[in-house]
């Protein structure tokens, strides 16, 4: 109806200027107003609404799925039903593990493959009012030859860091040679270029789980951590007197990494989750804390920069949440069930921003 209204004032304009141009302009300003008015009101009912999709990695699968949390909130978007579980990659994965999401791009380490693998997404909207996510071109091969269980990137520099169990290094791949590799690549031709990555810092432990805030670089020992520290924290952009700081010594076998502004969050091995402060470092004496217990093979975590941390559940096929408030509770808390899915291992957040806008040209 409004759109007819100011189609009527189009008209009306018009003939105006057939008539009489003093009536002529003070229509054309009327119009001028009606149009601006109208602009307003579209631009508010399209405020930009931000979806976010939980992608998962399921390794005994060779998969990647993903859902979505709008559905996970709303009881799976039908009453009582379990949010739908979407496949993302099933193709060409022997156990995919670790991920990291930035700038539109998926990273899948696949320990099986001793590769790490680039996915361009993109998100389409369905018939239903619905989005999907979907791989929109072939992917790249970031890195060969490695044994890297996770992965993490920078959401600023789009610099990607891994960890390899077999030399026990932390590694960087900077953005400009991913960039640079992909240009002289063409995969479907059988012709894949690597780009190279660099060694930043040596662990004394088996490196696992790494994350990172775009200033230090966190990454876990999954052996030893009593010892060599369970966490640790180094500069991203090392120079010659750059040491890693031992954040935590609270868990032996440490495995996912995941960070908020004040915390950094990791798993052990078997059964628990904890929260340490970034800023710990080698002069005090706190170690963090156990915020729950109880879990079957907890893996990866992430924040999705709101008010939750998800993690995968492995033992018990299912990925769970927490407040990210939690580390300022004095007790521990139970995890609060997500959605049931085989063999999780990680997690990752998928942000998509779009508009509701009705009226696309005064968008």
């Amino acid at each position: 109806m409004k759109s007819l209204n100011i189609i009527a004032v189009l008209l009306v304009g018009l003939l105006a200027c057939l008539l009489d141009n003093t009536d002529a302009t003070q229509l054309s300003r009327r119009m001028q107003r009606t149009l601006a008015a109208s602009k307003a009101k579209a631009k508010a009912k399209g405020s930009i609404t931000l979806k976010n999709f939980l992608v998962i990695s399921q390794a005994r699968l060779s998969t990647v799925s993903y859902v979505n949390l709008d559905e996970v909130h709303a009881g799976g978007g039908n009453g009582d039903e379990p949010p739908k579980i979407h496949t993302l990659i099933n193709f060409n994965l022997t156990t995919p593990s670790g991920l990291a999401l930035c700038d539109g791009k998926l990273y899948v380490a696949d320990p099986g493959r001793s590769e790490i693998y680039l996915y361009p997404l993109q998100v389409q909207a369905g018939p239903d009012g619905g989005h999907r996510i979907i791989s929109t071109a072939e992917r790249d091969v970031v890195a060969t030859g490695v044994n890297a269980h996770w992965v993490s990137c920078n959401d600023i520099t789009k610099d990607v860091f891994f960890t390899d169990e077999d030399t026990k290094l932390l590694n960087v791949i900077h953005k400009k040679d991913i960039e640079a590799a992909a240009k002289l690549s063409n995969p479907s031709a059988g012709h894949v270029v690597t780009p190279p990555f660099q060694s930043l810092y040596q662990s004394a432990q088996s490196p696992g789980g790494v994350a990172d805030d775009n200033l230090y670089v966190f990454w876990a020992h999954t052996q030893e951590g009593y010892k060599s520290g369970s966490i640790l924290k180094a500069v991203e952009k090392k120079d010659n007197e750059a040491q890693p700081v031992e954040i935590s010594k609270r868990v032996d076998q440490t495995q996912g990494v995941c960070l908020n502004q004040a915390y950094v969050f990791f798993t052990d091995s078997e059964s628990g989750f904890y929260a340490a402060p970034k800023d710990l470092g080698a002069d005090t004496n706190e170690q963090g804390k156990k915020l729950a217990s109880g879990l079957a093979q907890p893996r990866g975590c992430i924040w999705d920069q709101d008010g939750t941390i998800y993690v995968a559940e492995k033992g018990s096929n299912r990925v769970v949440s927490f407040a990210a408030s939690i580390p300022h509770l004095r007790a521990e808390v139970e995890p609060q069930p997500v959605l049931q899915l085989e063999d999780p291992f990680d997690v990752a957040i998928f942000q998509y921003k779009y508009s509701r806008c009705s009226i696309p040209f005064f968008c």
